[in-house]
């Protein structure tokens, strides 16, 4: 569904041993102030969000996740061949969603997205917001729609 988020279900282990400074010279647990943290901010996980956690272990929950899983792999599959297409060197979007992709030679990654945003309307992630190390690199994602990934494509292909 468009527009649709997701439902979160999910929990943190915070080892027992596991100390921080108190800012006094001396050490705390952490595992006492992420309990304390979360039973004065957090009230549980929804009844419905628990159910729909649950039904993933479910026979028929199994195979629609795997549905999903393929048409994200396939989506990437797909963006990463059309980006070889155009010239640019692809990395990821083989066992993962992102598709990492670097930029055109004398472009940089705020560069190389305000191009794909002017000239064919599509949104990448600057790879400059990972850091340094990011310079130089656009991130696509493989989240969308088998029509929405076909559209972003026919859009890239007209910038070739």
């Amino acid at each position: 569904t468009a527009g649709f988020t997701g439902l979160r279900c999910a929990y943190t282990v915070v080892p027992k041993a596991l100390q921080i400074s108190d800012g006094k010279g001396g050490k705390t647990g952490l595992n006492a102030l992420w309990n304390r943290r979360q039973c004065t901010k957090y009230n549980g996980c929804a009844y419905i969000v628990q159910r729909a956690a649950a039904a993933v272990y479910s026979e028929e929950g199994r195979r629609q996740i795997e549905g999903v899983i393929r048409g994200y792999q396939s989506n990437a599959a797909l963006l990463s061949a059309a980006v070889r297409e155009m010239g640019l060197e692809v990395f990821g979007g083989v066992n993962a969603p992102y598709i990492w992709v670097s930029v055109p030679r004398g472009m940089d990654s705020w560069g190389f997205f305000d191009h794909l945003l002017q000239s064919a309307a599509l949104v990448c992630t600057p790879g400059a917001g990972f850091g340094a190390s990011g310079e130089g690199y656009v991130r696509l994602t493989a989240f969308g729609s088998p029509e929405d990934t076909e559209e972003a494509i026919r859009r890239m292909r007209q910038l070739s």
